[in-house]
């Protein structure tokens, strides 16, 4: 049968998949992948990426308008996460997820 080539849009669709789904593997070889993708061409990868990073780590970043964001601010600030992450990963636990449980 023919082959069909990839294009770009649908890499950075099947990327974004990725992004999104990891918020919900809650394991820590997620996190380097997640980090990878912030710098990516496509703002919308990065901005889920983002999401699933802050949703996983919890951890508190600088505010980055990321909806307004180029390919090089993204880089820029995945600097910050890639820091962290050198420090963090011996040591890092993933936090619980946020409980749904009413209080009561």
């Amino acid at each position: 049968g023919a082959t069909t080539v990839m294009d770009d849009a649908d890499w950075a669709s099947i990327r974004k998949a990725a992004a999104v789904e990891s918020r919900y593997v809650r394991r820590k070889e997620v996190i380097q992948p997640l980090i990878d993708l912030l710098g990516d061409d496509e703002r919308f990868v990065a901005l889920s990426a983002v999401q699933s990073l802050w949703t996983l780590t919890r951890h508190e970043t600088e505010f980055n308008d990321w909806d307004a964001s180029d390919k090089q601010d993204r880089q820029a600030w995945a600097q910050e996460w890639i820091e962290w992450w050198n420090q963090s990963k011996e040591t890092f636990e993933m936090p619980e997820p946020k409980s749904r449980k009413r209080a009561g």
